[in-house]
């Protein structure tokens, strides 16, 4: 026994009896900066006495699963406890949000009315959106591209029916949609139908472009677009009006999420919320430009 056991020091092996944790994880922990040691003159481990409080508290933490790097960051201080509490409180939030989700849309999978009940709710939204204003073929043909009837749906497109069903929920989703689809001044519109019609030739126009991999810009897309608001408020196509038709909501979270769950539900490489994208990405570029001459 050294003279440095013989004032306290633990062995690994005492310390592994007293604290309960195997040699092997004590020395890994060592090797990771969790655990301090120093060495006797013979070569071996020794550990000062706190040692075993501090694999108890390392093994509450872990129980806890807060990450080794995280706890020699606490250990040395530099990291309080209760800010790797809440890291690890919000990584367990996302992943308890994701299997939520997965039991949302196993639960789909395995009853095809659930399915079409989310359908149905997901076509209410788009009536309401657009209020009659888009013709009922056209409508039809809108809805065949953005929700697929429910025997197309994948195990994948069910979890994306299933975090759609959690969307169309809020009532701010349907209102951010009127904003993209309406842009500014709503009250301002005279002629809805034509509106409707204008920006469904606009987004053919930039459904072709995407098609030929062109980048988003100016361009008989935005024109078309540009032209479609302005005739509907019987209103002049100026560079404030421009700027101002470019100031919408596509950037909202609900917007993004939305149309990103509506393109899984596809297997067309080009969907609709990827066309809604360039063309309003088009339209601040054009804007932009127009700005800067």
């Amino acid at each position: 026994m050294t003279h440095r056991t013989r004032q306290g020091w633990l062995s690994i092996g005492e310390l592994s009896r007293r604290a309960g944790v195997p040699v092997r994880t004590i020395r890994f922990y060592c090797d990771e900066g969790v655990l301090e040691s120093t060495r006797s003159t013979g070569g071996h481990r020794m550990f000062d006495p706190s040692a075993v409080d501090t694999l108890f508290a390392v093994g509450r933490l872990r129980a806890l699963g807060i990450g080794l790097g995280a706890i020699v960051e606490v250990l040395a201080g530099r990291l309080s406890l209760a800010d790797a509490a809440a890291a690890r409180r919000a990584a367990v939030d996302a992943e308890l949000s994701g299997l939520l989700r997965q039991v949302a849309g196993l639960q789909l999978v395995a009853d095809a009315r659930a399915i079409d009940q989310v359908r149905d709710q997901l076509v209410g939204l788009w009536r309401r959106v657009f209020g009659g204003w888009l013709p009922g073929d056209q409508f039809d043909e809108f809805i065949d591209m953005t929700v697929p009837a429910p025997r197309q749906v994948t195990p994948a497109g069910a979890l994306a029916y299933a975090e759609l069903a959690g969307l169309v929920r809020r009532p701010a989703l349907g209102a951010a949609i009127a904003d993209q689809l309406w842009r500014h001044d709503a009250g301002e519109i005279v002629d809805r139908r034509r509106l409707v019609a204008g920006v469904s030739e606009a987004c053919g126009l930039a459904a072709a472009a995407l098609h030929a991999g062109r980048p988003p810009s100016g361009g008989p897309a935005v024109e078309r677009f540009v032209a479609a608001h302005a005739e509907a408020r019987e209103t002049a196509d100026t560079p404030a009006f421009r700027r101002k038709l470019a100031d919408g909501v596509d950037e909202d979270p609900l917007i993004r999420g939305y149309w990103a769950l509506a393109g899984r539900l596809t297997d067309d490489p080009v969907t609709v919320g990827d066309v809604q994208k360039w063309l309003h990405t088009g339209l601040r570029a054009d804007a932009r430009r127009r700005q800067n001459q």
